[in-house]
């Protein structure tokens, strides 16, 4: 996976010059991506395996913002 123009871009397969591999079940990838604080805590329960620069996950989370879950969308 890469960030573009802001969009976060995926392709199925490995690429070769990667900076950081992360990997475990699709649930707990999934919790790192939304919140990539939390790779830290996932990887030392052994939840995801990181291997490379995890400087990348800061990197990452710089990108994103912050949001609250129960915003209203649409008010009548």
């Amino acid at each position: 996976m890469w960030v573009r123009r802001g969009v976060l871009n995926a392709r199925q397969g490995m690429a070769t010059d990667v900076r950081l591999k992360v990997s475990g079940p699709t649930a707990a990838l999934v919790g790192v991506l939304l919140n990539p604080a939390s790779a830290g805590k996932l990887a030392g329960s052994g939840a995801v395996m990181l291997d490379g620069d995890v400087t990348a996950l800061g990197e990452l989370a710089a990108l994103q913002d912050d949001f609250e879950p129960t915003f209203p969308i649409v008010t009548p």
